[in-house]
């Protein structure tokens, strides 16, 4: 019996995770899930006392940290080979173990950064892209592409290519009618042209 119940628990979670992803938070009601399972919203309630605690449920703040590690490590080795101080062949293998946690939690991480309205993660892009400025920033060696852009817009210009690299990495995420693994081969060929193209410049 209590196997049976936890089965069901995880089965609510699952279709939840899926229907948050489609929808978004504000406009996934409880009732869609219901429906999506052949139950009734009274059963869910058993299992969850309302919205709130399923989103938080299947989007934990935990699955934040998998991609704040993928940022530090991914812009150490942008910076790496802005400087020259390594290959981008040298890094790619990092970024990629990085990237496999990623795509384990892909649907969290698109709620998260792209669908987080009404949550507690409103802003998450926002506060990633200030840490890649402040981790670029924090290196204080001038670069030759440093040297192309006045001094007071540099801040500016590591926003852009912060907020670029999202949007690229939640494009390939949200992309329908791929496996994860071609999601993973995509992110890591976008990365992996962009590393390569900021060392020929």
């Amino acid at each position: 019996m209590q196997q049976k119940k936890k089965d069901i628990q995880m089965s609510i979670q699952k279709t939840a995770l899926a229907i948050f992803y489609q929808q978004g938070y504000p406009k996934t009601k409880m009732s869609d899930i219901a429906k999506e399972m052949n139950m009734s919203v009274g059963n869910i309630y058993t299992y969850f006392k309302n919205k709130e605690e399923l989103f938080y449920t299947v989007v934990p703040k935990e699955t934040i940290y998998y991609f704040e590690d993928v940022i530090a490590v991914t812009v150490q080795a942008y910076n790496d080979c802005l400087m020259n101080k390594k290959e981008p062949q040298e890094v790619i293998p990092l970024i990629a173990k990085q990237m496999i946690l990623l795509l384990g939690n892909y649907r969290e991480v698109v709620i998260m950064l792209d669908k987080n309205e009404g949550t507690i993660y409103e802003g998450m892009k926002d506060k990633l892209v200030k840490e890649m400025i402040d981790v670029r920033l924090g290196d204080r060696k001038t670069t030759l592409l440093d040297q192309d852009i006045r001094k007071e817009n540099i801040p500016l210009f590591y926003k852009i290519v912060g907020s670029g690299f999202l949007d690229m990495v939640l494009m390939a995420l949200k992309e329908e009618g791929i496996s994860e693994e071609e999601k993973f081969e995509l992110c890591m060929s976008l990365i992996t042209y962009q590393l390569k193209k900021s060392q020929a410049n």
